[in-house]
């Protein structure tokens, strides 16, 4: 009679809830943002700005078929004698590059003698600018000449722009860095470095290619749990520290 009586019932667990919170949907949204805006620079950069090169750079470039095409901007016009301050610019591939030379034709020497000095920052030709290049070329170059005196450029992370798209560039930099590291210090705890593991990444000279990383591979997915603070598996702020000045000082070295 008891056992007729006696009913079994079981209480409902408790599932444990998480330890951390749910990433939101506004994170993702916000970092998507900063992905567009630092996209938009970088697509700027490309599409009107040049990346300077050593002269040596273009005559391999010629002397490979890589090169069949240069455009001479500001060289001494024909049967002038004289010095001018040219530049030369030719597509690698897709990438714009321009190299600046110092053109030289003496009054009482035949131009066709041509000379290049490979100590100088703006290299000196004596002569035809397209004779000296045609040493490097197997076929005739396709050269153009362009008078073309644009005093309003900028340099924008190594690359000679026009000042519209310098300002530009440079203010949605600065507005991309504080944002992202607005996004570092109040969003989400970060994935593969610590917080000052990435503070140090993203203030360094690096930080066109560190804040696009960290904006892509830093940041917890939407939805997802984010797990107590620790620090294993994780770059930490010291070790990123000595890193990115190693880095950074070998970047400032490069582009003095």
């Amino acid at each position: 009679m008891l056992d007729d009586m006696s009913t079994t019932s079981s209480a409902p667990t408790a599932t444990a809830r998480p330890t951390g919170w749910t990433v939101p949907r506004s994170v993702a949204w916000f970092r998507y943002g900063l992905l567009a805006l630092c996209a938009t620079v970088g697509i700027g950069m490309l599409a009107f700005g040049t990346r300077p090169a050593d002269f040596n750079e273009l005559g391999r470039a010629i002397n490979a078929g890589r090169v069949t095409q240069v455009v001479i901007a500001n060289a001494l016009p024909e049967n002038a004698t004289g010095t001018a301050s040219a530049e030369i610019r030719w597509h690698d591939g897709f990438l714009p590059r321009f190299t600046t030379v110092r053109q030289e034709i003496p009054g009482d020497e035949p131009a066709g003698q041509v000379v290049i000095n490979t100590t100088s920052p703006s290299y000196p030709i004596t002569g035809r600018i397209e004779d000296r290049l045609q040493e490097y070329a197997g076929q005739p170059l396709d050269v153009t000449h362009i008078q073309d005196y644009r005093n309003t450029t900028w340099w924008l992370y190594g690359w000679k722009v026009p000042a519209w798209v310098g300002i530009g560039g440079l203010l949605g930099a600065l507005l991309g860095a504080l944002l992202t590291l607005g996004l570092l210090v109040s969003g989400p705890q970060t994935l593969r470095a610590t917080r000052w593991a990435w503070f140090w990444a993203i203030s360094s000279p690096l930080s066109p290619v560190t804040i696009p990383l960290f904006l892509l591979f830093g940041v917890p997915r939407t939805g997802a749990i984010e797990q107590p603070y620790t620090k294993a598996g994780r770059l930490t702020g010291g070790w990123s520290f000595l890193l990115f000045c190693v880095l950074g000082a070998s970047i400032v070295q490069n582009l003095l």
